[in-house]
């Protein structure tokens, strides 16, 4: 493919290992969710199909098209954010984390 001839080798193989990192692991918890359906289990496939996500995300933004890496990030640091914010406990965690955020 013609994007592939701009990414250096070490990024393809780092890319090579997340992505078969991510299929190991999606496929592990959809057979773990056929023999033992758990709150945990739903749990870790919901992060699983996040970080899909977002490595797509990133092969989109910088491997594509690398001059929108940095509008990508900054996407990818909304949701991180969000993410963060939504499992806050107290409104004093919150404060502590938008202030390490900024």
């Amino acid at each position: 493919m013609e994007f592939t001839q701009n990414i250096s080798p070490a990024v393809k193989t780092t890319l090579s290992i997340v992505l078969g990192i991510l299929i190991f692991f999606t496929i592990l918890f959809h057979i773990w969710k056929l023999v033992k359906n758990s709150t945990f289990v739903r749990l870790m496939l919901t992060r699983t199909y996040s970080w899909w996500a977002f490595f797509v995300s990133y092969i989109l933004f910088f491997c594509i098209y690398p001059p929108m890496g940095h509008a990508g990030l900054f996407l990818l640091s909304i949701f991180c954010f969000r993410e963060i914010i939504t499992h806050a406990s107290s409104l004093e965690t919150s404060r502590g984390l938008l202030w390490v955020c900024y």
